[in-house]
């Protein structure tokens, strides 16, 4: 249920909140086998929408490349868009349609691969 949040966790806090998820995979699971949601909210609000918030910020502070502005602009403000979506609603970046979804276009038409 969380593998798309462990495969971005590649480096320094990420790697680490996916540890906190996989040791808290089983207060994930409620007692049927469904995931527990009010878990899951709360390690998205405490570990993902900070850490995402953070690296906005050092984004942000990067030097965009001569004739590239207008694309990064709209791909940060994509990704400022699905912060704040994902932090009124926490559950809402599990879904295959996650307020992240515009903005992993973009960045991988503009030529990303990476999670950002």
């Amino acid at each position: 249920m969380f593998r798309w949040i462990t495969g971005m966790a590649l480096r320094g806090t990420r790697k680490e909140w996916a540890a906190q998820i996989a040791s808290s995979e089983k207060e994930l699971q409620g007692e049927n086998g469904s995931m527990n949601k009010e878990k899951a909210a709360e390690l998205i609000s405490s570990g993902l929408i900070p850490l995402m918030k953070d690296e906005q910020s050092k984004l942000k502070a990067l030097e965009v490349p001569a004739g590239d502005e207008e694309a990064i602009s709209k791909m940060l403000e994509a990704r400022s868009k699905a912060i704040e979506d994902i932090e009124a609603d926490p559950l809402a970046a599990l879904t295959k349609s996650s307020p992240l979804t515009a903005f992993t276009a973009q960045q991988r038409a503009y030529g990303l691969q990476c999670g950002l």
